[in-house]
């Protein structure tokens, strides 16, 4: 699946590692690489799908969570499922956390 590079937005933890916000992949950190003719992205060595996320762990609440094609309705789905998944779990910065 060929994306447009115009197209990919990249889903990232804020600082304070409890937030997400969405951004151009060219304001991404550098950590990832995209091969958009095949529809890929990469992060410490590990190959994904674009319109899919790394999986989440307390550890490791840094960085890019996901690459997604915003001209793509499914990915769009993806990334609202990731960024309830991400911002639901407890954090440092949250009072809640038990």
């Amino acid at each position: 699946m060929e994306v447009r590079m115009k197209n990919v937005v990249v889903l990232v933890f804020c600082d304070d590692h409890c937030r997400v916000r969405v951004v151009p992949f060219g304001e991404a950190p550098n950590e990832i690489g995209l091969r958009y003719a095949v529809g890929e992205w990469v992060r410490d060595g590990v190959t994904y799908k674009v319109g899919t996320n790394r999986p989440l762990t307390p550890e490791d609440r840094r960085g890019v969570i996901g690459v997604y094609d915003r001209s793509r309705t499914e990915h769009m789905d993806a990334m609202m499922r990731v960024m309830y998944e991400a911002t639901n779990t407890p954090c440092a910065c949250r009072r809640d956390n038990g």
